[in-house]
């Protein structure tokens, strides 16, 4: 296992609560579409709700969390979210870099033992992994 890692930066998230997120992606798109205006906004909203179903859909090791600047196209709207019991908490950001020579196999095994160490979620995209409080109840 060959990588390492990068701080790059605290974000503020809102966590997905704990209940059936099964049923929520529907009610949570139908009452945040209000908020959205424009067809941009309804593309970032409709984004939004996919990275919701996606996570839904895998076998989660950590909660759903989004960034409060992503959710910035809702203006006031995500405090819709705050009253389904969202939470608002402190998230570490940091980029992994693994060595050129790393296979696919030895990239998974390390993700793999970072989870059994700590509390995160991985962002295959943009190779970031998003680091939850150790105090976190989940």
């Amino acid at each position: 296992m060959s990588f390492s890692l990068e701080f790059q930066r605290q974000e503020t998230h809102l966590v997905l609560p704990r209940y059936s997120p099964y049923i929520l992606s529907e009610n949570i798109y139908d009452l945040l579409f209000q908020y959205v205006l424009t067809p941009e906004r309804e593309a970032l909203l409709k984004k939004f709700i996919q990275k919701l179903d996606n996570y839904t859909k895998s076998n989660p090791q950590a909660p759903f969390s989004i960034s409060l600047s992503a959710l910035e196209f809702l203006g006031e709207g995500w405090q819709e979210l705050k009253l389904l019991n969202w939470t608002e908490i402190p998230v570490a950001v940091f980029s992994i870099h693994f060595t050129s020579d790393a296979s696919p196999e030895e990239k998974e095994e390390s993700l793999a033992e970072l989870q059994h160490l700590m509390l995160m979620n991985y962002d295959e995209e943009q190779h970031l992994i998003y680091i939850y409080p150790r105090n976190m109840i989940w």
